[in-house]
């Protein structure tokens, strides 16, 4: 059953798409048993920190190769070639900006980051640069991977990521007790090798001669994505910088235990998208209907609520086995988890962006969304506490939503209006504003068990196809 289950390309890039990211999810009970409240704190500051510098090293030219692909596309050879002026070309410029990061880093990092001004923590900027590095690098390979269906690749990529991620982490951690350190160096570590050895697999086949018109092209398509995503990264951690600015580090440690929650959430999606959106976008370009198009997303669309759901239900059971530090997480956690059915529709948004004749668009997008989200952080009153953050985090979502909308009024090839569609998403929405009055009120954590079944019901009533094709689509795999 499982091999049948794994040559379904779709079942396959989400599986595959979905384990490496897991790796801090399955290490949160072992961090908070064998790392303090702070450390912790400390641990969820240093990832979200990463997400921040790695657009800053590739200048753009990772996010040039993601909105120039398709261009280039029309052939095996024609789609290596460029791989390979991409890969040469961010390698050379990623080199340059890492050394101008080692340099600088230690020294302006604390001027904008209270974290970093604490010695204890000053080395870990030299790891981050290296990190954030070998991150671009595996995106690409990704991506590539992903789209020119290179499978086994692309599995072999993820499941050793995942293997040496996790093998580094229990050395550091178990083996050699070094607490902290141990998280990120075993972690970074296994990465690295797998990186390491991708990257002495292509520089075989590279051509190191990308030339100057090849390199204009993909940085002036990228840069205004790069500014962006840079934009981005920083507004989309603006409810961290509100806590590390008002508050103790461990309230970090309390907030990114909620988050890893919903992140899982998030992971799942992430990895839906990674087959659904290419397969979207070429049903798009070849101008089908939304009875083609729509059908796959609301059923993708049912397993992210229903995950949702049970991961909920499962909240109160893990965290009683945790520290009593963590217990008020669940004040938290209904709330965060509207953030995956707001990135849903978003990223079907974004995709009329890449059939634009310009990428100008995401610059645009990102600047109005990010000073919004800028001004919401620098007017949240300290009072707010850890539902500050919240309020921020879900700003910060919901006006990407709204501003994507509205870049879609005079131009737009595709947009999910089906009522059906709209109508679990309500539902979705409401039962989880539901579940965090009901909880902030009584206590009552039984609440949290309640929107699955709901959920379940209404759509075993309203659609019946999508349990129906899940049943068919086990028998087939069980034959």
């Amino acid at each position: 059953m499982l091999r049948r289950l794994l040559r379904n390309k779709k079942i396959l890039f989400t599986i595959i798409g979905f384990l490496p990211l897991t790796v801090s999810v399955v290490f949160t009970p072992v961090y908070v048993n064998y790392l303090s409240l702070k450390d912790y704190g400390f641990l969820n500051f240093y990832n979200t920190f990463l997400g921040i510098i790695a657009p800053v090293l590739h200048i753009g030219i990772k996010d040039g190769f993601g909105f120039l692909y398709w261009k280039n596309a029309e052939s095996k050879a024609q789609t290596d070639q460029f791989f390979n002026n991409s890969f040469s070309t961010m390698l050379l410029f990623q080199l340059a900006t890492m050394g101008l990061f080692l340099f600088l880093g230690a020294k302006v990092l604390p001027m904008w980051f209270e974290v970093w001004a604490q010695p204890e923590y000053t080395s870990y900027i030299w790891v981050a640069a290296f990190y954030a590095f070998f991150l671009n690098f595996n995106e690409l390979f990704f991506y590539y991977y992903r789209n020119t269906n290179e499978i086994r690749k692309f599995v072999q990529l993820n499941v050793a990521s995942l293997l040496l991620m996790t093998l580094g982490s229990f050395l550091g951690i178990f083996v050699f007790k070094l607490g902290l350190y141990g998280a990120i160096m075993g972690k970074f570590a296994g990465y690295a090798l797998v990186v390491v050895y991708f990257f002495i697999r292509q520089i075989r086949f590279l051509t190191w001669n990308p030339g100057p018109q090849f390199i204009r092209q993909i940085i002036s398509s990228g840069f205004p994505i790069l500014v962006g995503s840079v934009l981005g990264a920083y507004s989309s951690v603006c409810d961290k910088y509100f806590l590390q600015e008002h508050f103790s580090i461990s309230t970090l440690g309390v907030y990114g235990m909620a988050l890893t929650i919903v992140y899982l959430v998030e992971i799942l999606l992430t990895s839906f998208m990674h087959q659904m959106l290419p397969v979207t976008l070429k049903k798009i370009q070849e101008k089908a209907g939304a009875d083609v198009i729509v059908p796959p997303i609301k059923d993708v669309f049912h397993l992210m609520a229903l995950f949702s759901f049970v991961v909920m239900a499962a909240t109160p059971l893990v965290l009683s086995l945790f520290p009593p530090d963590y217990q008020t997480v669940m004040l938290y956690v209904p709330y965060l988890m509207l953030i995956p059915f707001i990135k849903f529709i978003y990223n079907f948004n974004v995709l009329n962006f890449y059939l634009f004749s310009a990428s100008r668009v995401f610059l645009k997008a990102q600047i109005i969304s990010s000073v919004c989200t800028f001004l919401i952080t620098f007017l949240m009153p300290p009072v707010t506490l850890i539902f500050g953050a919240v309020v921020i985090a879900l700003c910060y979502n919901l006006l990407q939503l709204l501003i994507s909308y509205l870049f879609l009024v005079r131009e737009r090839y595709f947009l999910l209006n089906n009522r059906a569609l709209w109508f679990f998403l309500v539902l979705a929405v409401t039962l989880l504003i539901a579940v965090g009055v009901g909880y902030h009120v009584t206590g009552y954590s039984i609440l949290f068990f309640v929107p699955f079944f709901i959920y379940s019901v209404v759509v075993l009533k309203g659609d019946p196809d999508f349990f129906n094709k899940f049943k068919q689509s086990l028998r087939v795999a069980q034959r």
